[in-house]
């Protein structure tokens, strides 16, 4: 009974406190865009011109292998993959950028005994999965101008997202936790993701990665999900269910491990804050 209670632990936490969450999600997108000019607007504006400088730099200028490989039969439309890509990164970098200073900025929070500090790894996923559908209802409007006849396709585009959901819920309890008792945690974080923006196939396709070199990006849940996802959405290419499985599960033991890590530690953050 124990397992089966730490395997639910995850959708209990978000299923209890869902209300909760959900307002706690709608002031978090609301802040970040609060007090500017544009507000809401930065939210299309920011991945249309981030997409188009990678567009330029790595198609026009470094020529990137998106546009001499064809795949299923069909020429890679570059723009299209990288924003394929693009914004399902964005999503993960978000989450776990924040992750190790969503308690320590918080202390409030964690002195009331009340306040269920669990949700606030769960509220940065949530806002951040905001952010993700906005891009990708761009990704929607591009696709239904330029592949009309397939565009049906993109509406499948969210679910390759969910193992990358789960990964990042578990990492960002872990690093919630973490941050709390060392706060160098955050310097260290934009460096590894910096690494692993480059090992997660945004700008080319992992076909065009030496095979012997290519199976560190299929055990990159990321690299795995966008050359998944682009596959079926813009090639209509099939796609390999075991290793969506495969992450799926790995991603769903990932956030078990990640919450209970997380409500180990919960009794002293307190103290130390």
């Amino acid at each position: 009974m124990k397992i089966v209670a730490w395997l639910l632990a995850p959708l209990r936490a978000v299923g209890d406190h869902q209300q909760l969450i959900a307002t706690l999600v709608q002031n978090e997108v609301a802040t970040i865009y609060s007090g500017t000019a544009l507000s809401y607007a930065w939210a299309i504006v920011t991945p249309l011109v981030t997409v188009t400088v990678y567009t330029f730099i790595f198609s026009g200028v470094l020529k990137s292998s998106f546009e001499s490989v064809t795949l299923g039969g069909q020429q890679i439309n570059f723009t299209i993959s990288l924003f394929a890509g693009l914004v399902m990164w964005e999503f993960f970098s978000s989450v776990i950028g924040k992750s190790s200073t969503i308690v320590t900025s918080r202390p409030n929070y964690v002195k009331k005994i009340v306040f269920p500090v669990v949700v606030l790894p769960i509220v940065t996923v949530g806002a951040s999965i905001v952010q993700y559908l906005i891009g990708y209802l761009i990704l929607l409007v591009v696709f239904i101008v330029v592949h009309p006849a397939v565009a049906w396709r993109i509406l499948f585009a969210p679910f390759f997202l969910v193992p990358v959901i789960l990964y990042a819920s578990g990492l960002s309890w872990i690093l919630a936790s973490i941050g709390v008792f060392f706060r160098d945690i955050s310097n260290a974080i934009n460096p590894i993701l910096q690494l692993l923006w480059f090992a997660s196939a945004i700008f080319f396709p992992i076909s065009s990665v030496p095979p012997n070199l290519q199976w560190i990006f299929w055990v990159n849940p990321i690299a795995a999900c966008i050359d998944q996802c682009r596959r079926f959405v813009i090639l209509g290419d099939s796609i390999s269910w075991s290793l969506l499985l495969a992450h799926l599960l790995l991603g769903y033991l990932t956030a078990c491990i990640g919450l209970a890590f997380f409500r180990r530690t919960r009794s002293s953050f307190a103290d130390v804050l």
